[in-house]
């Protein structure tokens, strides 16, 4: 019930980087024959050297320690959002819908950064590769394609996406491979109650010696109150592990109150403990959180769209 297992829920998409390469062929040309050049002084100054246009630059969705998002890039992502949701399109998203698909994005940017940072390289081959590798998943080339085209990418837009999902996917491996197997956890047993008062009766009968584990099977008859083996950072009332963390193996808590009710806890054994295949997901879950906080917090971001 308590423990961090909430995750966000993803569409049916890549979140993406762009690196495309430009071959430009620049072709010469001549004059044959003679040609009598006009007085410099009959050319005009103001023409003689025509300014061109400069090129109107793109519009932007925002700018991730330099790396531009395109605004186009992030309309498209809406609109596949859209296609997920079912909503009807992205005009009707919320502010903060729209925001949430913003972060989406800056946080693969900011994924795929660190990745590079921290060493990540796919040379051509290796892509080429792993695009040969999607091609037999989806069943083939064609239906790759049709997949493509039904999700609002060119072929362009999706070898980038593709570029930055494997980057941002490295990183997120790297990150969870920092939370250990095994650590100090606690195996706390509570009576948890909605009344102040009979909890107050209960800790009293606790202090004059009543035994925790019989109290404990009254008023939860199906556990016992076990709560079983728990780490730090893994259940959502924190009050709950401030205080169980804070007591050796036989020692019983004050009243802890939270929304829930009134806890009293006991910790049963404590010490370095393999981690649950479900605490250590969500200790996961947690440490990429907490790397992309800190990781905004020291990074330039400008946001020019909302």
């Amino acid at each position: 019930m308590w423990s961090n297992n909430s995750s966000k829920n993803k569409y049916l998409s890549l979140q993406f980087l762009l690196v495309v390469v430009f071959a430009i062929g620049i072709a010469g040309c001549s004059n044959s024959g003679r040609v009598t050049p006009s007085p410099v002084s009959e050319v005009p100054a103001e023409i003689s050297t025509p300014l061109l246009p400069s090129p109107t630059p793109e519009p932007l969705a925002a700018v991730v320690n330099g790396e531009k998002l395109l605004l186009t890039d992030f309309e498209a992502e809406l609109q596949r959002y859209v296609l997920a949701q079912g909503e009807e399109s992205p005009q009707s998203l919320t502010e903060d819908q729209q925001m949430a698909v913003l972060n989406e994005m800056i946080d693969e940017i900011l994924l795929s950064q660190g990745a590079v940072e921290d060493g990540f390289e796919m040379q051509d081959t290796e892509f080429q590769q792993r695009l040969t590798e999607l091609e037999a998943s989806a069943g083939g080339a064609e239906q790759l394609n049709s997949w493509i085209g039904q999700h609002g990418y060119t072929q362009e837009t999706f070898e980038a996406s593709l570029r930055l999902s494997i980057a941002a996917a490295w990183e997120r491996d790297n990150i969870i491979e920092q939370v250990p197997e095994s650590m100090e956890q606690v195996h706390v047993r509570q009576i948890l109650v909605t009344d102040e008062d009979l909890a107050k009766d209960i800790l009293g009968n606790l202090k004059s010696g009543a035994d925790f584990a019989t109290l404990a099977l009254t008023y939860d008859p199906l556990t016992g109150g076990d709560l079983g083996w728990f780490p730090k950072g893994f259940i959502l009332l924190p009050e709950v592990e401030e205080a169980a963390f804070a007591l050796q193996p036989g020692e019983f808590s004050e009243i802890v109150p939270t929304a829930y009710g009134f806890h009293i806890l006991e910790v049963v054994e404590r010490g370095e403990e393999p981690l649950q295949p479900e605490a250590r997901k969500a200790l996961q879950r947690q440490r990429i959180q907490d790397w992309l906080k800190e990781r905004r917090e020291q990074s330039q971001i400008e946001i020019d769209i909302l």
